[in-house]
């Protein structure tokens, strides 16, 4: 799977949640699926070594992602 580079350099570089946040948007703006982005995110779990923290921000970037979080915290429109 090809990762977009710019969700790659920021988790090497360990990018706080707001970036990470920001670059998803700026993935959804440009017709990226989320679910493509999910897909992404779950190879990087798979193929970096994070520490525990860094990992439960991702979750909640991917949480955000899927609507798995309050409305106000979701990155894309959730259907009641």
């Amino acid at each position: 799977m090809k990762i977009h580079r710019s969700l790659l350099v920021a988790v090497e570089q360990s990018a706080g949640e707001n970036v990470l946040r920001d670059i998803c948007l700026s993935l959804l703006n440009t017709g990226v699926p989320a679910d493509s982005i999910l897909d992404e995110f779950e190879e990087l779990r798979a193929t970096h070594t994070l520490d525990g923290e860094y990992e439960d921000t991702l979750l909640d970037v991917m949480d955000a992602l899927c609507g798995w979080c309050s409305p106000n915290h979701a990155l894309v429109p959730t259907v009641a």
